[in-house]
């Protein structure tokens, strides 16, 4: 099941030049155990640098809070690579207000956390010890990675670390998609990502779960309707 993930990293701000407005930050750190039980080996970035990075297809963006929307989207990485165990992104702030309210906080500090955006592809169970395991992540698929508020909390891998979605505005968004679902190479990718979202947001209310409100039947049926017409598999 190709599941959309979230992976924190903390203190990532390693250079902000005022000048030319690019910022350099970490994004990720492979090697570590996090709390997810789970480890990104030191190759895992190989292959989706290579097709999808800014000296391939370009399609990883550098975003805040890992919304998948324009008035979200910073700009794509103008340089996506591992630095011994990081994985660094360097990026053009664009003289948009966005763009310049974003250079002030990282100018101020007050910006020093990221998080990335990403769906594993291939993993293997590892044993610590008699009955102690944990994933190994070998191979993802990098989407983005985020300016986030809190990415102390590392390993997060549900939709609510980026936007605390309701029915109205998954609603939207599925409008959204079908509306652009045949249009530009930007709208197809960034609609893979959030569809990944929807996906898995959809998949948590509609599980059985204590003080979970149910979502209505009619509005529960018109998300699967939409998700069919997308070509997604809820389960």
């Amino acid at each position: 099941m190709n599941e959309l993930l979230f992976k924190g990293f903390t203190s990532s701000v390693a250079d902000v030049d005022d000048k030319s407005r690019r910022v350099k930050v970490v994004l990720s750190e492979t090697g570590s155990l996090d709390l997810d039980n789970e480890v990104i080996g030191d190759n895992a970035y190989t292959k989706t640098l290579s097709e999808r990075g800014p000296n391939a297809a370009n399609l990883i963006w550098h975003l805040t809070d890992h919304s998948p929307r324009m008035s979200s989207a910073i700009g794509k990485f103008s340089e996506l690579y591992m630095e011994g165990k990081q994985l660094i992104g360097v990026s053009t702030l664009p003289e948009t207000t966005l763009g310049n309210d974003m250079l002030v906080l990282y100018q101020r500090g007050d910006i020093n956390q990221h998080s990335i955006g990403f769906s594993i592809t291939k993993s293997e169970i590892m044993n610590k010890g008699k009955d102690d395991q944990y994933k190994m992540i070998t191979e993802l698929k990098l989407y983005e990675g985020s300016a986030v508020l809190w990415g102390a909390n590392p390993n997060t891998p549900t939709l609510t670390v980026g936007k605390a979605w309701n029915g109205k505005e998954i609603a939207d968004e599925l409008q959204f998609l079908m509306e652009g679902k045949e249009n530009s190479e930007f709208i197809k990718d960034l609609s893979e990502f959030s569809k990944l979202q929807i996906k898995q947001f959809i998949r948590q209310l509609t599980q059985a779960a204590p003080k979970r409100e149910a979502l209505e039947p009619n509005l529960k049926q018109m998300f699967i309707d939409q998700l069919v017409l997308l070509n997604l598999k809820l389960f």
